[in-house]
């Protein structure tokens, strides 16, 4: 009627410093057969209910599939004038051979973790005509490798490249729905069918987006993959609404009646491409799944 099970892993990784190269990850579940259960008996002689499962789940999942290779350790070069080592007065390239940081050290880098949490029941009623499942998930990310070349680091930084950090928050939920079903005839012919819907849905908590842009354009609050795009306005009907329509950083002279008249989205005189595109429809990957089969 009862049942548990426990699991752990101990995982090291060669990114990471000694420190932090190990780490424990562990999970368990357990569910309860309440259709074993004595006050169940009645319902299950009388094949209302067959089987009623209830189950849930919690773990913890490290990733090392990120980031750069020995990103703890500082990487230094050796520079000649092949590669840009100009010390010059007048920029020209130095006849000596030097060394240049190539690589800061990230002694903080660590693993990336996923708390995945799931709660659900299994079913099964009139004599198994009718059966299947319910299900309600919950991945939480955290500490995601976020690349030097996706930081929001300005230009005067200095460095060759930036280093990765453990910065970035995902939260993916949603529910699975599955339902069967399943008849013999007295002649023998069988019918069943199978079908399934799932929901999902992600949000970014936390990204190394700059603290000055605003809100629209900052990845902390929408989904992965999500489109930016220009928002149409119409079209362009009239010359009163062509001399009346915001400047174009692109081919503005080129706009004539007809086109399409494009949102100044921070209403600053000027559609650019920098500042007026917004955030619009859904990504790529879908949010609702379904799928039926139906047979005899």
């Amino acid at each position: 009627r009862y049942f548990a099970e426990v699991n752990g892993a101990y995982n090291g990784s060669q990114k990471f410093s000694p420190d932090n190269r190990f780490a424990f990850f562990a999970s368990g579940a357990a569910g309860w057969m309440i259709s074993e259960e004595k006050f169940m008996k009645p319902l299950k002689d009388k094949g209302i209910i067959d089987m009623l499962k209830i189950r849930g789940s919690y773990g913890e999942i490290g990733d090392d599939s990120s980031g750069s290779r020995f990103a703890y350790l500082t990487i230094w070069e050796v520079t000649n004038s092949g590669n840009g080592f100009n010390m010059a007065v007048d920029g020209s390239a130095s006849q000596f051979v030097g060394y240049r940081e190539a690589g800061i050290a990230m002694p903080d880098l660590r693993w990336a973790t996923v708390k995945k949490m799931n709660l659900g029941f299994d079913y099964a009623f009139l004599h198994g005509m009718f059966a299947g499942s319910f299900d309600w998930f919950r991945d939480d990310r955290y500490d995601i490798f976020i690349s030097g070349a996706n930081r929001s680091v300005p230009s005067y930084f200095g460095a060759l490249t930036t280093p990765d950090i453990n910065k970035g928050k995902i939260k993916n939920s949603g529910f699975e729905v599955e339902l069967r079903f399943n008849k013999v005839l007295n002649n023998g012919m069988r019918f069943w069918a199978n079908t399934n819907y799932t929901y999902a849905h992600n949000v970014i908590k936390e990204k190394d987006d700059p603290e000055l842009i605003p809100a629209y354009r900052k990845a902390k609050g929408y989904s992965q993959g999500q489109y930016w795009s220009f928002i149409d306005n119409g079209n362009i009907s009239s010359y009163d609404e062509l001399y009346s329509t915001p400047a174009r950083e692109k081919d503005d002279s080129q706009v004539l009646i007809g086109d399409h008249s494009i949102v100044d989205f921070n209403g600053d005189g000027v559609v650019d491409e920098t500042n007026d595109q917004a955030p619009y429809g859904y990504t790529g990957t879908p949010e609702h799944t379904y799928n039926a089969h139906i047979g005899w």
